[in-house]
């Protein structure tokens, strides 16, 4: 089920030594599988971009590769299984920035990472291994390499001899979750019959069905004619596989979409816009009605605006009014008995002050002897007799008498500092009886 034997011989073309003596014999040829550049061309330009990082899987010595760096591609590594080939195009291409060459199993091409490629080439190497003894594994762990080194929404390009019956059963599977299109294209060499009117296009897809299975009906013009396969990387932007002519036309929608989700995106919001003014205008209407119905029910509740009131209005509103002083009255004994419990609290805080202090002026009296004995004053006031001149004072020492008088004043006074009169008479200085002998002596001289 899985092996196509129907281009399948004695030689294995799964081994790198078969592939290494063929190329020894065939060093100064060049060989091109299955069809040329120029067959291939309008389909390759139509779903790979010259831009594209392309890998040439099973490269040979054809000359693909060369030809498409003359149309214009600018990236393209090619990996063959055989040593030989690939020393042969090293030494070819050397001088070709475009092209490498590297050795590489296609079953094992771990040295590229993970979506590396935009798109891979395969021109007979999968219909290669399909004609080894373990064709199920060989081409299972192509495909899965083909489809790790793709880039979503890459292109995977099969020029291959199997028909869909051969190749869906290894392609069409949810692992890979490959977009697949199909073409068929008659051998280099094949002529339609003479008297054969068909205009069909070797461009068109071949239609499948369902199962991915040609229809029933469908006739292949060229019985060994070449089937093309486009496999795209599943993607969210690549449904279905579109071509670069789609790809044109789809821009051009876009950018007309563009315009248009434009101009109708600034009329959407201008509309909103309106809308929202008009919803402001309308909440401003209404908050005006109620600033009016409160102002009214206020004047009411103040008396001043009865006019049109109803018998039951006026009731409701003298109830409301009552219901109104009840409930100021209510609130004003609230906050007296509040006022008369801050003030009961103040007063026995002061009690508690006052009886406090009391006790600590008892304390400080406990630290000093109680005696019988008063005690005297050391500040005495004496009144003096007014005298005529303007100002007069005197001073004795050690204790201070001052006498002021004022002429023509309302009142005389003298401070005495110091000790008691009587003192001054107990303790009289020497120094004040040598002045007096002295002033007496000057007197009598």
């Amino acid at each position: 089920m899985f092996r196509d034997v129907s281009s399948c011989n004695t030689y294995n073309y799964g081994d790198a030594l078969y592939w290494d003596a063929r190329y020894v014999q065939e060093a100064d040829g060049a060989f091109d599988w299955y069809q040329r550049y120029s067959s291939l061309r309008p389909f390759v330009r139509n779903y790979i971009p010259p831009s594209s990082r392309v890998l040439m899987v099973g490269c040979g010595n054809a000359l693909m590769s060369e030809d498409m760096v003359k149309d214009g591609y600018e990236d393209i590594i090619n990996i063959d299984i055989s040593s030989v080939a690939i020393e042969m195009m090293r030494r070819k291409y050397e001088y070709i920035p475009q092209l490498k060459y590297m050795q590489m199993d296609v079953r094992d091409m771990s040295y590229f990472q993970d979506e590396y490629f935009d798109s891979v080439i395969d021109k007979g190497t999968l219909d290669s291994l399909m004609c080894g003894t373990d064709a199920p594994i060989s081409a299972s762990r192509m495909l899965g390499e083909v489809s790790r080194l793709l880039k979503p929404g890459g292109i995977y390009m099969l020029i291959t001899y199997g028909d869909p019956s051969a190749r869906m059963p290894h392609l069409n599977r949810p692992a890979y979750n490959w977009i697949i299109k199909l073409y068929n294209l008659p051998r280099p060499d094949f002529k339609r019959p003479g008297d054969c009117s068909s205009t069909k296009s070797y461009l068109e897809p071949v239609p499948l069905t369902e199962n991915g299975l040609l229809p029933a009906d469908f006739v292949l013009e060229d019985p060994d004619s070449h089937f093309i396969y486009f496999l795209s990387k599943f993607s969210s932007a690549n449904v279905p596989l579109p071509t670069l002519a789609t790809q044109r036309c789809m821009k051009k929608t876009l950018s007309r979409y563009n315009k248009c989700s434009q101009s109708s995106s600034e009329v959407a919001v201008v509309e909103y816009k309106a809308a929202e003014v008009k919803q402001d205008c309308k909440e401003a209407d209404n908050l005006k009605d109620e600033i009016a119905k409160l102002q009214m029910k206020q004047l009411q509740l103040l008396g001043k605006d009865l006019k049109g009131m109803s018998l039951k209005e006026l009731q409701h509103l003298e109830q409301q009014l009552n219901e109104g002083l009840l409930s100021v009255k209510e609130k004003k004994e609230q906050l007296l008995m509040e006022q008369l419990e801050q003030s009961r609290v103040q007063e026995q805080r002061a009690m508690l002050e006052n009886e406090t202090l009391r006790r600590q002026v008892e304390e400080l009296r406990g630290f000093f002897p109680s005696t019988d004995r008063p005690v005297q004053s050391y500040l005495e006031c004496y009144p003096v007799e007014r005298k005529s001149s303007v100002i007069s004072h005197s001073i004795h020492s050690p204790d201070v008498t001052c006498n002021y008088t004022i002429e023509k004043g309302d009142s005389d006074t003298t401070l005495y500092l110091g000790l008691p009169s009587d003192y001054h008479k107990r303790k009289k200085p020497e120094r004040e009886s040598q002045s007096n002998d002295s002033g007496s002596q000057l007197q009598m001289l």
